[in-house]
């Protein structure tokens, strides 16, 4: 059972680090990701999954130096996609786990048999690999082993 610090809630949510003021609707969203996000939101999802800045720079799909050097600046759109799909499917695990922030991460990490062996993170830096890790979150949900 999850403690009260650990329960995912919607201020707490790896989707809402990213994306810091409330947006309206999806449109923005999609406007934000376009502009790229600031570097100090990526920084707070990194920090939020446990992930060091060279797992979160392969997830990102780039190196530990292009990461870094965004620094001062907006991520790419590409970064900012990747980060905001990231973001989800951290989401998505926890929830899976009733909010238990630390299962759900756990679980990321752990390599998995219906990954070929990988950990979700390692599988989600391609957005075929992401497709999988969702549709293994929904398996789970659902109450299916997919081993």
């Amino acid at each position: 059972m999850a403690t009260p610090q650990a329960q995912l809630d919607i201020e707490q949510s790896a989707v809402h680090l990213l994306v810091s003021s409330p947006l309206a609707d999806d449109y923005q969203v999609v406007e934000t990701l376009q502009d790229g996000l600031r570097w100090r939101n990526a920084e707070q999802l990194r920090q939020f999954a446990g992930l060091t800045t060279h797992e979160f720079a392969d997830a990102l799909n780039v190196s530990e130096r292009t990461y870094q050097r965004r620094r001062n600046a907006l991520l790419s759109a590409g970064m900012s996609n990747r980060a905001y799909r990231l973001g989800q499917l951290v989401d998505q695990a926890i929830e899976l786990y009733n909010g238990d922030l630390e299962t759900g991460l756990r679980w990321l990490k752990t390599p998995n048999a219906a990954l070929d062996h990988k950990t979700p993170f390692t599988v989600l830096q391609s957005e075929v690999g992401a497709d999988q890790v969702e549709r293994l979150i929904g398996q789970l949900r659902a109450g299916i082993n997919p081993a």
